[in-house]
């Protein structure tokens, strides 16, 4: 299967369940503890130290939930984002530094339903870790330094986790650079192969393997026309979702697929085409599901306009 993907938002999946019940989960790099509950309200925001007053940061959400309701970010209790739908990306707020208690919400909820845990803090999640599914229901999230970051919402709809990211990469010039982030959550660690002729890899390889909740370095790419095969990559026998993955798909054998690929490759899963530009950044979220609906989608972020502090 081929698609083709512009960088921004595809079209909105509206889910009418906007009074269903959730759990949120918190990223903890491999480390996680909370306790199941249903979606919160706001909370109040914990005041800045005296330190950190000065400092500014820009917060948005991005909802890569497959089959999730619109959802919302609750800053304490004067603040709540705007709703964002399925396959969206928010935009960014800005806030001043500190320590904030946040909540994920349904439907513009604004009900407290648990307390938050004081000596929980959800820890920016970095290219050698993945999250651990122990949901919560609400987070701390230390926003204490100057800086752009995204809090995404992933996950199937019963356990809605939470991934926070810093944005605000610097181009590189006369190439594009990219990271990925594995959403998908029904399918195994992910290899990305780059098909394009202008490839800078020499086997083509642009990412070997990343599991579920992780995401990658940033990489260079050639501007201009980009098509990347996605694949079943080699399981991680260390991985904490080795044993989730019992899959089944069917051959990529006649599939087009170069004899250099075949060699190292894994069951086909899709290919997506799209287009990136010189000296900006992205950031490709791979969401969906694997065995549903949803089906396996990307959304391409342009990110080289966001704040650089």
């Amino acid at each position: 299967m081929s698609q083709d993907v512009t960088a921004g938002s595809p079209p909105r999946q509206r889910d009418s369940a906007l009074s269903a019940v959730l759990s949120v989960g918190l990223v903890c790099g491999g480390l996680a503890t909370g306790l199941f509950g249903f979606l919160g309200g706001c909370a109040v925001v914990q005041p800045p130290s005296a330190a950190a007053e000065g400092e500014r940061v820009m917060l948005r959400m991005i909802n890569i939930a497959p089959n999730s309701p619109p959802l919302s970010l609750g800053i304490g209790d004067d603040l709540q984002l705007s709703s964002v739908f399925f396959g969206d990306i928010g935009e960014y707020v800005r806030l001043p530094g500190g320590r904030y208690e946040i909540d994920i919400l349904a439907s513009q909820s604004s009900q407290p339903l648990l307390a938050v845990d004081p000596d929980l803090t959800m820890p920016l999640l970095t290219p050698s870790e993945s999250l651990s599914r122990i949901p919560v229901n609400s987070f701390w999230a230390d926003l204490s330094s100057e800086g752009s970051f995204s809090i995404l919402a992933v996950d199937e709809v019963s356990r809605i986790t939470a991934i926070l990211l810093r944005d605000g990469q610097r181009p590189v010039f006369d190439k594009a650079l990219v990271r990925f982030v594995h959403a998908v959550p029904d399918a195994p660690p992910l290899k990305w192969l780059d098909l394009s002729p202008s490839r800078i890899q020499p086997n083509g390889v642009v990412i070997e393997s990343m599991a579920f909740g992780s995401v990658s370095n940033y990489i260079e790419l050639e501007p201009g026309f980009q098509s990347l095969l996605l694949q079943e990559a080699t399981q991680d026998p260390d991985s904490p979702f080795g044993s989730r993955f019992p899959i089944s798909l069917p051959s990529s054998s006649g599939s087009g697929i170069s004899d250099d690929f075949a060699s190292s490759s894994g069951q086909e899963l899709s290919r997506f085409n799209f287009d990136v530009r010189a000296n900006r950044v992205y950031t490709i979220f791979v969401t969906g599901l694997l065995r549903g609906s949803p089906a396996l989608d990307i959304v391409l972020s342009d990110e080289t306009d966001v704040t650089i502090f």
